[in-house]
């Protein structure tokens, strides 16, 4: 439990400023005489909320692990989604330019076919007469 230092002795005071491995013999001595009388250790009044922040910051922490974990999930996923939309990107790419291709080359056969047909029209135009029963004299 954190404590805290109670000191009824104002010299005393400066030796609480400073670490205890920082002070010579002589402080060492002085502190173990006014021990109990001098000076004594209390409850610290912040203890209860050290503890409370103790506790808080333990469970930030772990709550942090876990959506650092679930990032890292959610990352994996995305990258995964993403590898996934770029091969449907290529395949539609190269199903675009199967459609061109064939788009093109219907094209070309319509207009291979309409000259044929106007070719057929041309003709059916020219022996009309002779199948109708028409002499044509030339």
């Amino acid at each position: 439990m954190p404590y805290a230092w109670h000191i009824d002795n104002d010299e005393l005071k400066p030796l609480f400023e400073k670490q205890l491995s920082k002070h010579s013999v002589g402080a060492y001595m002085k502190l173990y005489v006014e021990v109990g009388h001098s000076f004594w250790a209390v409850r610290s009044q912040h203890g209860e909320k050290l503890k409370l922040s103790e506790e808080y910051s333990a469970e930030v922490s772990q709550r942090k692990t876990e959506l650092e974990f679930e990032v890292s999930n959610l990352q994996d996923a995305i990258n995964a989604s993403n590898s996934i939309i770029s091969n449907y990107q290529q395949e539609i790419q190269q199903w675009t330019s199967t459609v061109k291709y064939y788009e093109a080359y219907c094209h070309q056969c319509t207009d291979e076919l309409n000259q044929v047909i106007s070719s057929l029209q041309r003709l059916k135009d020219c022996f009309a007469p002779i199948m109708c029963g028409e002499v044509i004299e030339f």
